[in-house]
């Protein structure tokens, strides 16, 4: 699904699949080198993202669903920052912490994008849906783990009880 504002310009994008993997699954990429950039990602809803180097955690839901590559992911984290930097301004803004803050990191998020600095992306998905595009057989930069979800489990050992 897409949508896009006449008014302000805002897009979302939502990859609904209907349906839920066997496993959660954690995906870690090294991006490293201009290949990686170019990578496809399928991310839902469902997943949590993280960048390390910049300190960056986005939770379940907090972005929604995409199709793009690393370079348009790392875009379209930008692109949200930089609206949410728009409402730190104003007569108090110099003030603000806060808006410092968010101010140096979309610096320092927008660096990482145009000189494609090496960053790690960490994907942990509990649907088990999220994808990345490997580079042939023996990708050394990208990891995806299947795992049973923890929570399932609990609720599996809480109903023998």
């Amino acid at each position: 699904m897409s949508f896009v504002c006449d008014n302000c310009g805002y897009r979302s994008t939502d990859v609904k699949s209907g349906e839920t993997g066997d496993k959660r699954v954690r995906i870690v990429l090294n991006v490293s080198c201009p290949l990686d950039w170019d990578r496809m990602v399928l991310k839902t809803s469902e997943a949590s993202l993280k960048i390390p180097e910049l300190e960056l955690e986005l939770q379940q839901g907090s972005m929604g669903s995409s199709f793009t590559t690393i370079e348009g992911l790392f875009g379209q984290i930008l692109e949200a920052l930089k609206r949410t930097a728009l409402f730190t301004g104003g007569d108090s803004a110099g003030q603000n912490e806060f808006a410092k803050k968010l101010v140096n990191f979309v610096d320092k998020m927008d660096e990482t994008l145009m000189k494609k600095l090496q960053v790690s992306l960490i994907l942990d998905d509990p649907s088990g849906l999220s994808r990345v595009e490997p580079l042939g057989n023996a990708d050394s930069r990208l990891l995806t783990e299947y795992h049973e979800d923890e929570r399932e489990e609990d609720d599996a050992d809480d109903q023998d009880k």
